[in-house]
């Protein structure tokens, strides 16, 4: 009985602590919308989706840039690879 116990308040605050991070990135993301520096937003929105991606155990990877574009992120899921 105690450890159900113990098992359900673990998975509260597991849930708690996932929804308080979803929240904060969330208005992170209504800043970054409505910063006037487009640019400034468009570098700061980097490591924004790399915490978006880590928070749903997606294998995020930060920007980088090859010879003729700048990729802001990429991920993999599944087996299938995505870049923004």
């Amino acid at each position: 009985m105690a450890a159900e116990l113990a098992e359900r308040r673990a998975k509260m605050e597991a849930t708690q602590g996932f929804a308080g991070k979803l929240s904060a990135l969330k208005d992170q993301f209504q800043a970054l919308r409505q910063m006037e520096n487009r640019q400034r937003a468009g570098l700061l929105f980097e490591p924004f989706l790399n915490q978006l991606f880590n928070l749903f155990d997606l294998d995020a990877r930060l920007s980088y840039e090859l010879a003729s574009e700048q990729i802001d992120g990429a991920l993999t899921f599944d087996t299938d690879d995505y870049i923004v």
